[in-house]
């Protein structure tokens, strides 16, 4: 999926204020085989395509109208906002710091006062979009009634307005145009980091989200952890939303790409499958949304798409984990 840059891997200083509350993380668990294979016959859907706005780093923004709410300045590149909250006028000056995703650049900027704010546009790479279509296959998306597509900035900026709504936590957008959108800087680690160093306690804070979120029938879309970014009280803020996922199964499918990367980032994959235990218990009316059956499935697709192939650093399979956490599917979500 999206290999995105995010954020908050920008603050080293909080990461080591993470580290003091976490154990030194174990070894990957060795898998197990056995688990059936992916269904040979497939429907593949035709891959989708991806027309970025602004395909260079550069700050490209609309000329200065007569009475602007947000306002720049090309030649200074310089932000001029009104805050939406103290309805302040700031200015915005760049830090000189871009960060890269696989399909964005992000811009980082800070007002007088030392706050961060991040200008994120659209690029070409076009190197990841054939592997984001064979994995949405692999892993029985595609070949089972899903779609996908790529959301537009407009679009994108709608999904935060509608997450706002519904008091979801995911990023806001402060301005946006038809280059880029300006959000708030979020200070913290993304999820995948946290789980790397042992943190369970935010995954209860992650999965209420995700929960929520499909019961108002609002699908995030390429949540493998790396989109998440945890913040120092372990509450959580969801980023990147570039894919859209459709269809009548896009929300088992989110919550079975979640479960998985949080087993496979995890550290500590047996006391997380402990609180993922309690988890699906204590949950099972709010967890009854979900086709167990269509989960379970992606889960086990998940497991062999990827079986030992080593994975951002991580060596190893999960296979026996997944199996493990389909038995407590099975026993609580039915």
């Amino acid at each position: 999926m999206v290999r995105s840059l995010l954020l908050g891997l920008t603050h080293h200083n909080l990461e080591a204020k993470f580290m003091k509350f976490f154990p030194k993380p174990n070894d990957a668990t060795a898998p197990i085989a056995g688990v059936a294979p992916i269904t040979a016959s497939r429907i593949e859907v035709p891959p989708v395509s991806f027309q970025p706005k602004v395909v260079v780093p550069t700050l490209r923004y609309p000329s200065l109208d007569r009475n602007p709410a947000y306002s720049t300045d090309r030649a200074e590149k310089l932000f001029v906002i009104r805050d939406p909250d103290s309805k302040e006028v700031k200015t915005l000056v760049p830090t000189g710091d871009v960060l890269q995703g696989y399909l964005n650049y992000i811009f980082v900027f800070s007002d007088r006062q030392g706050n961060l704010y991040t200008w994120r546009t659209q690029k070409e790479h076009p190197e990841i979009l054939p592997q984001i279509h064979k994995d949405l296959i692999g892993t029985g998306f595609l070949t089972n009634g899903g779609s996908y597509k790529y959301r537009t900035i407009e679009e994108q900026v709608n999904f935060m307005e509608k997450a706002r709504q519904f008091n979801l936590r995911a990023i806001t957008a402060i301005y946006t145009d038809k280059f880029g959108i300006l959000s708030p800087f979020i200070p913290g680690i993304t999820y995948h980091k946290y789980l790397l160093l042992g943190g369970i306690t935010a995954t209860k804070n992650v999965l209420d989200n995700i929960i929520r979120s499909h019961e108002n029938n609002i699908v995030y879309g390429d949540r493998w952890a790396k989109n998440t970014i945890v913040q120092e009280d372990e509450s959580i803020v969801e980023i990147d939303f570039d894919i859209e996922l459709i269809g009548e199964i896009a929300q088992e499918f989110e919550m079975s790409q979640l479960l998985y990367h949080i087993l496979l980032f995890s550290s500590r994959r047996k006391e997380m499958l402990r609180f993922l235990d309690n988890y699906l218990r204590e949950n099972q009316t709010h967890l009854s949304q979900y086709h167990i059956p269509v989960v379970e499935k992606i889960l086990l697709n998940y497991a062999n798409y990827f079986a030992d192939k080593p994975f951002e650093g991580i060596s190893g399979g999960i296979k026996q984990e997944i199996a493990e956490l389909i038995k407590m599917l099975s026993s609580y979500c039915r």
